[in-house]
């Protein structure tokens, strides 16, 4: 099974208000290789794109 590890910055225990710069990655072990998907209001992002 894959498993992943999720992080951000600021860092998970810091509130994230509207209008800051937030950072997730997603480091993922899996094969075959697999790539994340983020997700904003029903719309997906591929990594490694910017989201406003």
């Amino acid at each position: 099974a894959p498993s992943f590890i999720i992080s951000r910055i600021p860092g998970f225990g810091y509130p994230i208000r509207e209008g800051i710069a937030l950072a997730l990655k997603c480091d993922i072990d899996a094969n075959p290789w697999s790539r994340p998907i983020w997700m904003k209001v029903e719309k997906a992002f591929f990594a490694s794109q910017s989201i406003s």
